[in-house]
């Protein structure tokens, strides 16, 4: 009973430490928010995730943070970030690794993992998160203002220019749709292409050597 106890508490904090982050992830009446996390993490890297900051950092800084040693440290920061749990990046003589907020980021990457009951978890929570996201007071979505007056001039950028914006660059990679993918296992899959959500630079690549896009 002190192991369950524990790992719930473990589960709980989590949550709370995602909240935190930009996007949030709310807690919700049903406890789903839970479930999903007991889903996708050991309690282990549950505890070791805490501890990862949304800036890249180097195993043994987060190992010391942590209180762990190095080595064990840096495998289960390789795993984690083949799970999807973490960014890893590159550092030149050493692999960093940064967390990664609910959405947009940790869910994403849960697709391969995605059946019926992660599916209706999803959904159940997505209820409580979508508003509670439309309503932070720092929008993931937003319009930066450049500290001089503009001139109001609403527009749709043109076929043009997004083919510009694509075309410089570099690394590309296409993955599945959560939200389409998530229908389909709930039984209300649509025609339209599953190969739909793009990544650019170097998420694009870490997503294809992962085996989450191509």
């Amino acid at each position: 009973m002190a192991d369950a106890t524990t790992g719930k508490d473990t589960y709980s904090r989590l949550r709370q430490y995602l909240d935190e982050l930009p996007a949030g992830y709310p807690e919700t009446p049903t406890g789903v928010e839970i479930r999903l996390l007991e889903r996708i993490f050991t309690p282990e890297e549950a505890e070791l995730f805490m501890h990862c900051k949304l800036v890249a950092e180097p195993p043994a800084v987060i190992a010391k943070r942590a209180g762990m040693p190095e080595e064990e440290v840096a495998g289960m920061l390789a795993r984690m970030a083949s799970k999807g749990h973490l960014f890893p990046v590159d550092g030149g003589d050493r692999t960093m690794y940064m967390a990664l907020p609910w959405m947009p980021g940790l869910v994403e990457t849960q697709v391969k993992i995605m059946d019926e009951d992660f599916a209706r978890m999803f959904e159940e929570h997505s209820e409580y998160f979508f508003p509670s996201w439309t309503a932070l007071d720092t929008q993931m979505f937003r319009v930066v203002p450049v500290g001089s007056a503009v001139e109001a001039a609403p527009a749709v950028e043109t076929y043009d220019r997004i083919r510009d914006l694509v075309k410089k660059q570099t690394q590309i990679s296409v993955m599945s749709c959560l939200c389409r993918t998530t229908q389909d296992n709930l039984g209300g899959g649509c025609d339209a292409p599953r190969d739909s959500c793009f990544v650019f630079g170097p998420y694009s690549k870490h997503f294809v050597e992962n085996g989450d896009g191509r």
